[in-house]
């Protein structure tokens, strides 16, 4: 990395935590989930339990750890008492049990060693590890719901690829606990994953569904994407980020190779600007709507694989430093709102659900700001970050 790349980092970095300290009090004790939509550069907040609701606690847990700076501490702490709510209501919770105690327990834990975060983290991983299926291999990603059979027949069968990054609240209490089943569960999902979500191109589906009998697989789907056998870009960046940071906590080179193969489909598919579309299969003459939340996966994730490269003495990883910053620059030219008066989040053009149509088409998103703010601090050399917590240790 040369001066004029630190330097360029560095500037994003000082311009996202200007927005961090600008938005502490405005957001108080809410947790903010998507924006409000074109130019409106504030946000709609959570309901209880929504997936999302630790992203912006894990962003001040991770600008805490990154400058020590007592406001991000003080701030992520005031969201303690809604993650305790969460554990005491059991019917809320599923499988993003990973997203929302990684970034707000695990984060705690790791950065303050508050043995209270520990216990809250370790319940929420017993959580996750009891919604693996052992019949089919799998992670049940959605809830059942009372008299609802149709449904039911489809939720219990279902295995979903934002769970590649759910599964790392497994490898850490594996790690902090001894029990090696955590592990075991987690590798088991990831190698399913890795036999049924990736296509031969190197694409993902976003789901893959089970029959909940046999546990047989039936075949791939989406929810979000913009057809069975697209590919949704956002969960193909929650698959390249997942499978390279599976990597990292189970050292088989099998999810290393899995993560390259999926960033090299990315490589070869992005637009010229660097800021993907919602889907890489979407046809060209449906809209070409960009996702700067599934450049943010991205671009994190490459670097990702980068880093590891990098260190296995690999002269690969020149390749992914260029894509993954190449992905970073094209935010920042195209999507970055951290310079904008008055604005709340750091990069706009989020689509979180094309086919809902309005301003889930385009807003910011919560969690394309966390992964923007560790793409900058993996482009600045960062390494230790929750999704790895505790490794650095062993």
């Amino acid at each position: 990395m040369d001066f004029n790349d630190l330097k360029e980092w560095t500037t994003i970095k000082n311009d996202i935590i200007k927005i961090y300290k600008y938005t502490i009090p405005i957001h108080g004790t809410k947790r903010p989930e998507i924006g409000k939509g074109g130019k409106n550069y504030s946000w709609n907040y959570t309901k209880e339990h929504y997936w999302t609701e630790a992203f912006w606690p894990g962003q001040l847990w991770l600008a805490y750890d990154d400058t020590k700076d007592k406001i991000f501490l003080d701030a992520a702490r005031v969201h303690i008492p809604a993650f305790m709510k969460m554990l005491e209501t059991p019917k809320w919770l599923h499988h993003d049990v990973g997203f929302l105690f990684l970034m707000s327990s695990v984060s705690d834990y790791k950065t303050t060693g508050d043995l209270e975060a520990k216990k809250r983290a370790l319940r929420a991983a017993d959580i996750l590890r009891s919604r693996f299926q052992w019949n089919g291999r799998y992670i049940q990603a959605w809830n059942t719901k009372p008299n609802n059979d149709e449904w039911n027949k489809i939720a219990v069968g279902k295995m979903i690829i934002d769970s590649m990054e759910n599964i790392h609240l497994l490898y850490w209490a594996s790690r902090v606990t001894g029990e090696t089943a955590y592990q075991e569960i987690a590798n088991e999902h990831a190698l399913n994953m890795q036999k049924n979500i990736i296509r031969e191109d190197g694409s993902t589906y976003h789901c893959f569904n089970f029959d909940p009998i046999t546990g047989n697989p039936l075949g791939g789907s989406t929810h979000q994407g913009y057809s069975n056998e697209s590919c949704w870009s956002r969960g193909q960046g929650w698959a390249i980020h997942g499978f390279a940071q599976a990597y990292l906590n189970s050292k088989n080179k099998s999810f290393l190779e899995s993560a390259i193969f999926l960033a090299d489909f990315v490589i070869d598919n992005i637009s010229d600007d660097m800021v993907p579309i919602w889907d890489f299969k979407a046809p060209k003459t449906s809209p070409q709507i960009k996702d700067s939340s599934a450049g943010a996966i991205i671009s994190a994730g490459i670097l990702t694989i980068s880093s590891i490269l990098e260190e296995l003495q690999d002269n690969r990883y020149k390749k992914y430093y260029k894509a993954g910053t190449d992905i970073l620059r094209g935010l920042r030219k195209y999507c970055d709102i951290t310079q904008i008066e008055g604005s709340q989040g750091l990069l706009n053009q989020g689509a979180s659900h094309v086919n809902k149509g309005g301003y889930w088409t385009q807003a910011m998103l919560i969690y394309g700001d966390y992964y923007y703010y560790e793409a900058v601090l993996r482009a600045l050399g960062k390494k230790d970050f929750v999704w790895t917590a505790g490794l650095e240790e062993k």
